[in-house]
């Protein structure tokens, strides 16, 4: 057997096959040498070709990852579709912090899985550094790549929608990495920002008006300043348990009357704060599942 695997060449000008081992000699002129790939081209292309079917046809399949938006939190306000594919997945996957018994996006999904659905938990820490989060996602895909190598479809389930600040897109991108060939689709979700203008009766944004999304955990004050001057409406999301940067920095552009805060949106202990000042964010120390709305022509 020669190092390719093939047990013999073809000769393109005797037309004939030669046998190929180890010790095997040319027996025809070099220019047309079993070892050249003028010879071997044809019946190596059509035995790499037969071997591709057979090893896809021995292979399990690889399942599919279905990423699937829960909404903002009332399991009235999970979609239809997503209820649908919940109840064709062999396994679910949902996230939730190191050390909470609960996931919230599985609380959520709860009321609509199939009573005998496997739910399995990825477990991460709540961290700004980017090396070590990147780990933990890293980490979790493994666990969800092997789930698909066994050819069982799954889904994870994550609050809002599966493309807006969502670890599901940490945990697509580790297995595309992981395992290109992987298939992935996306439920969407009613996001919290929705949820949120809407139970506050607002419009994000009509006619020409601009609108900004920040995580303002994760943006500089002087990169925070400008966006403030330059949207006509602006979400923050992801608020850190320190705001004082996000507090001065509404207060010097005198924004800070123009702001509503929503804590827990569509969520038991939701709390909206419509008179805002120094003190009352001062007081708010769970910022979790907050987000904060400004609005600089206000709240008409």
């Amino acid at each position: 057997m020669s190092q390719n695997g093939l047990e013999y060449g073809y000769c393109q000008k005797y037309n004939k096959k030669i046998l190929l081992d180890e010790n095997a000699e040319c027996v025809h002129p070099r220019e047309y040498c079993k070892f050249r790939p003028s010879c071997l081209i044809n019946e190596l292309g059509k035995e790499n070709r037969r071997r591709k079917r057979a090893a896809e046809a021995h292979a399990p399949s690889l399942g599919t990852l279905h990423g699937v938006g829960v909404g903002p939190g009332d399991p009235a306000m999970i979609t239809l579709q997503a209820v649908e594919r919940l109840k064709k997945l062999d396994i679910i996957f949902a996230s939730k912090k190191a050390g909470v018994e609960e996931s919230i996006a599985h609380t959520v999904a709860k009321p609509h899985l199939p009573p005998a659905a496997e739910v399995r938990f990825l477990e991460f820490e709540a961290t700004y550094d980017r090396e070590a989060f990147d780990a933990q996602w890293a980490k979790n895909a493994k666990v969800v790549l092997e789930a698909l190598k066994s050819g069982k479809d799954c889904g994870y389930i994550t609050l809002g929608d599966p493309s807006l600040y969502s670890t599901f897109s940490h945990l697509a991108r580790n297995l595309r990495k992981m395992e290109p060939a992987v298939r992935l689709e996306i439920i969407p979700g009613v996001s919290m920002v929705t949820a949120a203008a809407n139970l506050l009766n607002v419009p994000l944004a009509i006619d020409g008006e601009s609108l900004t999304l920040i995580p303002s955990a994760q943006v500089a004050p002087a990169h925070l300043r400008d966006l403030l001057r330059d949207s006509d409406n602006l979400v923050f999301m992801k608020i850190p348990s320190d705001a004082q940067e996000l507090i001065k920095s509404l207060e010097a552009e005198g924004l800070l009357h123009h702001a509503i805060w929503i804590q827990k949106c569509c969520l038991p202990g939701q709390r909206v704060v419509k008179e805002l000042n120094h003190e009352a964010l001062e007081e708010e120390q769970e910022r979790y599942l907050s987000l904060m709305i400004v609005k600089k022509k206000g709240m008409v």
